[in-house]
């Protein structure tokens, strides 16, 4: 959720540590290979139900859930389009197949949130 997002007045964004504890990271093996995917974790009394987590999903490839995780964006390139979640952003990432934040740039035209 990106709104945990906070600029601070030296223009560094803070992030909330806390943004994607409610989530999992589960590998969605439908139609072939595995992709990591974001979802919500189930509690009692609520409905199951697809809440739209994975609007913005980042394809990382996966054999089982236990690729999987949640993680927070903590790095945006600054010369190209973003893919997927922007800054402070919770998306499911892979041990096999980790997202590469950067998206190719080097560190120097890399943002890096305080996290």
């Amino acid at each position: 959720d990106e709104t945990t997002c906070q600029m601070t007045e030296n223009s560094i964004i803070s992030c909330d540590l806390m943004a994607c504890d409610e989530k999992e990271g589960y590998c969605n093996t439908e139609g072939g290979g595995g992709v990591c995917e974001l979802r919500e974790l189930e509690v009692d009394d609520e409905e199951e139900g697809d809440d739209g987590v994975n609007a913005t999903a980042i394809a990382t490839a996966c054999n089982t859930s236990n690729d999987c995780f949640p993680t927070m964006r903590d790095r945006i390139p600054l010369n190209q389009d973003v893919i997927g979640v922007g800054s402070c952003g919770c998306y499911s990432d892979s041990k096999i197949d980790p997202f590469d934040e950067c998206q190719g740039e080097p560190d120097t035209t890399c943002a890096t949130a305080s996290c």
